[in-house]
């Protein structure tokens, strides 16, 4: 996983909108309850294009758009689906060639919670919202994944926090906006339109509904080739670029390039029924196996008011591989599951620090490059072997933080009183 990418490629100025240097927004949302997968496999075996903006043209020429096939459901832990040889529902066709399809029985599936902090930073230029930078902290779960990680494989991987930090990032594009405010884009391309179901423009991706065949073109809404997608990889998201490419892999990615996060996890599980190698060690469609955990891309699009506050946002996320079999180029990603999160700001102006259900009362400071008050002891709870160690940690960073003035005494005592209730 490569670290983000610094990019500005729209610069518009707003006179007169006024923001604080860094304004942290506490959000809250959910992550769709299913991701949907394009790999190489599915265009060597059909020869047809499965990533979202239909950037990949097979000799076929079809487009099939993101499968079900590869991709994972979640569930909460304990439920049904969270256990190993559960197979998620899906839709079926019927009949075959109709491109009418039956929804997937329900079975459990759920959007899981998101929680954080995203921080707006003006760059020292409170008039120009084209400079701005966006990062943000975010956890995920408690949820389990239910992955299909071969034809014949699954793994099933559990946790009860998946934390993610996105270094701060310059903004792609900053557009105003009818509510007075400003729509941020991350995503050297922009923003995707959303892709939904050819009979139900309601049944948008990330959906369970669609189809897991390599030939089926029949599930999603036409659109036009070379759209804008939501994948890092050249080979995946780059209009321009020829299959195979003649070109080496550039040092930054030339699809739709956005922000990466890196991510830790608490109380994670992981199971395989692989008898060739254990998907939880090395397994590609494993967050965290073979990898860093955190996402490969993730394109974002945010949106305030005349007050700055966060009135909705939306992120596209992919994590991508290579599979080396059939030819394919060296340094380029050829593979990818990808799904969705939203959120809004549950409340504006920054958070305070809570640790294990204990609110500080102490804001929950926001550091240059994107990191929080909670994230830094989150790491330490992470990294902590017993609860002496967790509280010995969290005594370092106030002392740290006492010392650069960012709180006070009494803010120090404050945290810490927190740090020793903590289980």
């Amino acid at each position: 996983m490569s670290k983000a990418t610094l990019l500005v490629l729209a610069v518009s100025v707003f006179p007169g909108m006024a923001h604080a240097a860094t304004t942290a927004h506490v959000i809250t949302g959910t992550i769709a309850e299913v991701e949907q997968g394009c790999n190489q496999i599915a265009f060597v075996f059909s020869s047809n294009d499965c990533t979202y903006g239909r950037n990949r043209p097979g000799p076929n020429g079809e487009w099939i758009g993101p499968l079900s096939q590869f991709g994972a459901a979640h569930y909460a832990p304990g439920s049904p689906g969270a256990v190993l040889g559960y197979v998620p529902t899906t839709s079926t066709e019927s009949p075959e060639g109709s491109g009418t399809f039956i929804p997937a029985p329900p079975d459990g599936k759920i959007k899981a919670a998101v929680t954080g902090t995203l921080s707006i930073n003006d760059n020292g230029t409170p008039g120009d919202a084209g400079d701005d930078k966006i990062g943000t902290t975010f956890s995920i779960g408690p949820m389990v994944r239910n992955i299909q990680t071969g034809q014949f494989t699954r793994a099933v991987q559990g946790w009860t926090r998946m934390d993610h930090q996105m270094a701060e990032i310059s903004v792609s594009s900053a557009v105003a906006n009818a509510n007075g405010g400003i729509d941020y884009v991350i995503g050297s391309r922009g923003f995707p339109a959303r892709i939904c179901n050819a009979a139900n423009a309601a049944d948008c991706f990330p959906t369970a509904n669609s189809s897991n065949s390599f030939s089926n073109s029949r599930f999603w809404a036409a659109i036009p080739p070379l759209q804008v997608g939501i994948e890092r990889s050249g080979l995946l998201g780059d209009p321009g670029l020829t299959d195979p490419p003649t070109q080496p892999p550039p040092l930054i990615p030339t699809g739709n390039v956005g922000a990466t996060s890196t991510a830790t996890f608490t109380g994670l599980t992981c199971s395989s029924n692989n008898v060739s190698f254990d998907d939880c060690v090395t397994g590609p469609l494993v967050w965290g196996a073979g990898e860093p955990a955190g996402f490969d891309n993730i394109v974002m699009k945010v949106s305030t008011d005349s007050q700055g506050a966060i009135t909705s946002a939306q992120a596209y996320y992919s994590e991508e591989y290579r599979i080396g079999a059939f030819g394919a180029p060296e340094g380029y990603d050829n593979s990818a599951t990808t799904g969705t999160f939203s959120f809004k700001a549950a409340a504006a102006g920054p958070a305070n620090l809570v640790i294990a259900g204990c609110d500080t009362g102490v804001p929950d400071y926001v550091f240059p490059n994107g990191s929080t008050f909670s994230t830094k002891v989150q790491m330490c709870a992470t990294s902590a072997r017993n609860h002496g160690k967790f509280v010995s940690c969290v005594a370092g960073l106030t002392n740290a933080w006492k010392k650069a003035r960012i709180i006070s005494g009494a803010q120090k005592g404050s945290i810490m009183r927190c740090a020793a209730k903590a289980p």
